[in-house]
């Protein structure tokens, strides 16, 4: 396989570009990739996060009193996962403070991530940027 090939279609590489957040997809326009590699990179990323994304709950989730008993007497909504991945790319990338590494960037997230769904974008996030570089001579 052609390195250009393997850039394009090896989710090792792709995956952590779109996963860094002062890159995003942004990346790949800034650096005149064609639409259609754009496309494929986006879509990688999508069908890793499947592997990924919280699975919905139930309905309806019992109202837990402070004692740990059931009140059954209301029925909630679960709360909306949304797509935390989708979330991510609709926003613009960020620039990180010196201060701030990437990963340091998505533990945070991890540990204090409002949701289910960022939560387990921040482990996707870290289990693809933590793959070793590969090095050549």
């Amino acid at each position: 396989m052609s390195k250009s090939l393997c850039f394009l279609k090896c989710s090792v590489t792709n995956i952590p570009l779109v996963l860094h957040p002062e890159y995003k997809l942004q990346y790949f326009v800034e650096n005149s990739w064609p639409e259609d590699w754009i496309a494929q990179a986006r879509s990688l990323v999508t069908n890793e996060w499947k592997n990924y994304k919280p699975r919905s709950t139930s309905a309806s989730v019992p109202d837990i009193a402070s004692n740990g008993a059931e009140s059954g007497s209301q029925d909630r909504s679960a709360p909306s996962l949304g797509d935390a991945l989708e979330e991510y790319l609709s926003t613009t990338p960020l620039v990180l403070d010196d201060a701030i590494d990437v990963i340091g960037y998505w533990a945070r997230i991890k540990e204090n991530g409002k949701t289910p769904g960022q939560r387990a974008l921040a482990q996707m996030a870290l289990d693809f940027l933590s793959v070793p570089g590969k090095f050549s001579s």
